[in-house]
């Protein structure tokens, strides 16, 4: 996701300050990022990649983000990770700074207890992947500036995104309705009551949706689907509780796309079905 935030901004020729602990994943990000350049498809629009790369930093240390007006987390869906970033954040960037999170369904009220300051502060939830997909939710915590949320509103609006407000409530809008979704088709999976490739024919073919209920699960990362399930369910009760089968999934570390298995299994030619394993 943060690959597909950075991508984005530097798209729209914003200087970008990309941050990992993890070298390795930094320079791995990098060279995603030139790849991306390289599939150019004509010399203007390399000539163009070249200089958006020029508007990209790599950093392991957060010391550099004391230059930023305005900065996205986008870390993993854990409320200790997320508050242990800000926490060490607060005394390298400005306190007129505007801070977001990119949370998909963590409480923005209870994020907003650990930040530098709290009227700075908001939810803004990108779609993955985030250069592509043109919506974008916003999610005031209890003290966000009028006049941060609409600067925020404005920038969502140049970087091409189509704006949708949500109470900060878990998993927010589409989340709560799509992973609501996807845990029932893996559930009917679970069940044997079809084959994974009939389960999202069903809703291409029928839904006319995009793409299948498992593929967009295996594309999401099946570890991200089971962290969203899990705060609906501790927040909102049984009705989300989530599937055995996608439990056993992400503990085999199955995850999808990035782990190169999920519902369907991956390689550089494609994917074809892998069937599901079920426990007892």
């Amino acid at each position: 996701m943060g690959l597909g935030i950075t991508q984005l901004f530097l798209e729209h020729e914003v200087r970008v300050v990309l941050h990992d602990s993890s070298s390795f994943l930094l320079n791995k990000a990098e060279r995603k990022l030139k790849e991306r350049c390289l599939r150019a498809e004509t010399l203007s629009e390399k000539a163009s990649s070249d200089n958006i790369l020029k508007k990209l930093t790599l950093s392991d240390r957060l010391q550099d983000f004391s230059v930023c007006d305005f900065i996205i987390e986008a870390i993993f869906e854990s409320y200790e990770a997320k508050e242990g970033v800000f926490d060490n954040l607060k005394e390298y960037i400005s306190g007129e700074a505007i801070l977001a999170t990119n949370t998909s369904s963590l409480s923005v009220t209870r994020l907003a207890h650990s930040v530098p300051n709290p009227r700075h502060f908001l939810g803004f939830h990108f779609m993955n992947p985030a250069h592509r997909i043109p919506l974008v939710e916003l999610i005031r915590a209890p003290e966000t500036d009028d006049d941060v949320f609409r600067k925020s509103q404005d920038l969502a609006g140049f970087l091409g995104k189509t704006v949708i407000l949500s109470r900060d409530t878990p998993a927010f809008i589409l989340n709560r309705v799509l992973v609501s979704m996807i845990n029932e088709a893996i559930c009917v999976l679970e069940e044997r009551i079809a084959r994974v490739e009939d389960i999202d024919k069903a809703f291409v073919l029928g839904a006319q949706h995009p793409i299948g209920p498992l593929s967009l699960a295996d594309f999401i990362g099946l570890d991200i689907v089971l962290a969203i399930l899990k705060t609906l369910y501790t927040e909102r009760g049984e009705k989300y509780r989530p599937s055995a089968l996608l439990k056993d999934y992400v503990a085999r570390g199955w995850l999808g796309r990035k782990s190169g298995r999920g519902f369907f299994m991956y390689d550089e030619g494609g994917y074809y079905p892998f069937p599901p394993i079920i426990k007892g």
